[in-house]
């Protein structure tokens, strides 16, 4: 996410291009290719993601294609923020890359398919994405439900 660039987004069909990863090596922010060839990819963004984006680049009219998006913002200030929103909503601390788990879960809570969320996430394979899901609480229940001919 650190490494995006404004030349990375596609508001008119609502994607995102990923084509380089931020690695921190010694000290310093580096940019590179990411891990795997599976992770260069497009992603679709939701709607209300996309309209925050072009509001956002609204906001930074004049910026070069190749600026970063988020040139002052670091990994640390970013979890940092992360910390301080989770405390201040009541919730348990979550980092950054927790994020990608919660995102798992929830599109296998919706019913998506592994390969349809390891293409998402840039997984090379399903058993990667196996690792991210955790169930939701009221999975269970829900299957007791469906069984029931109730969902």
């Amino acid at each position: 996410m650190l490494a995006l660039t404004y030349e990375d987004f596609d508001l008119d069909k609502g994607t995102v291009r990923v084509t380089k990863s931020l690695s921190r090596i010694g000290g310093r922010d580096v940019v590179g290719p990411p891990k795997t060839r599976q992770s260069y990819r497009v992603v679709t963004m939701p709607g209300f993601l996309t309209d925050e984006v072009g509001d956002y680049f609204s906001w930074n009219e004049g910026s070069n294609p190749t600026d970063s998006v988020l040139p002052k913002v670091t990994a640390s200030t970013l979890g940092k923020a992360l910390a301080r929103g989770a405390r201040g909503a009541g919730l348990r601390r979550i980092r950054v890359h927790d994020l990608r788990h919660n995102h798992a879960s929830m599109l296998i809570e919706k019913g998506f398919s592994v390969p349809a969320i390891a293409a998402r996430l840039g997984h090379s394979g399903q058993e990667i994405t196996h690792r991210y899901m955790h169930p939701y609480s009221d999975s269970d229940s829900k299957i007791a439900l469906a069984l029931d001919g109730k969902l």
